[in-house]
């Protein structure tokens, strides 16, 4: 019976350690094709800044604009979620 249940429990190590290694791989290969796009984004940053003279404030502000809207609608979402919520019991 002991043999069984090793066998079983070996195989489905096995099966969680490819599944691991799959999300370890595809994660690792975000964070680095990420990197590089940040590295472009930074070294476009400062050929405009410094290069072209021009610091691309109708970018800026886009960014801003676009990062406060989606800030504000995380909020309003944040407050609407009620499924991991508590009835808080009342005092008496």
């Amino acid at each position: 019976m002991a043999n069984v249940a090793d066998t079983v429990l070996r195989k489905a190590l096995g099966m969680l350690s490819a599944i691991n290694e799959w999300i370890s791989m595809t994660a690792r290969n975000s964070a680095g094709m990420l990197l590089i796009a940040m590295t472009a984004i930074v070294l476009v940053q400062i050929e405009f800044r410094y290069v072209l003279n021009d610091s691309l404030n109708l970018l800026v502000i886009w960014i801003i604009v676009v990062f406060w809207s989606e800030t504000f609608g995380m909020v309003d979402r944040g407050f609407s979620i009620r499924a991991a919520s508590f009835e808080r019991p009342e005092l008496a």
